[in-house]
């Protein structure tokens, strides 16, 4: 820090300003699955599959970092390592960390990368 002093006041600055110093955000982007839009029987299932070039390939969702369930309805979430669970056991509006890669039933779920 610089210090600049001015008779009997000493007056320090900083070179990093308010938004250099905040962290990142955890989550950028949002994908959204309801029994409306996919069908009440679909399946949606979260990849992290890389083509040849290393990117992910077209088609593919990568695994979401966390979901909000916003009605449950007889959904199931399978997480990424394994295990499931009912969507109706957890609360709603409540976001958990968890990644997801698979999604059944006619539930309405908000998953944030």
């Amino acid at each position: 820090m610089t210090e600049i002093s001015t008779g009997t006041r000493t007056d320090v600055s900083s070179r990093t300003t308010v938004s250099n110093s905040l962290p990142e955000d955890n989550f950028n982007r949002l994908f959204e699955v309801s029994a409306s839009q996919h069908g009440l029987t679909n399946i949606t299932t979260f990849t992290s599959s890389l083509g040849p070039t290393g990117l992910v390939q077209s088609g593919s969702l990568t695994k979401p970092n966390g979901f909000i369930v916003q009605t449950a309805g007889n959904s199931v979430l399978t997480a990424a390592n394994g295990g499931d669970i009912a969507a109706s056991v957890v609360n709603t509006k409540t976001l958990y960390d968890i990644s997801v890669s698979k999604v059944s039933g006619s539930g309405h779920i908000h998953f944030v990368f």
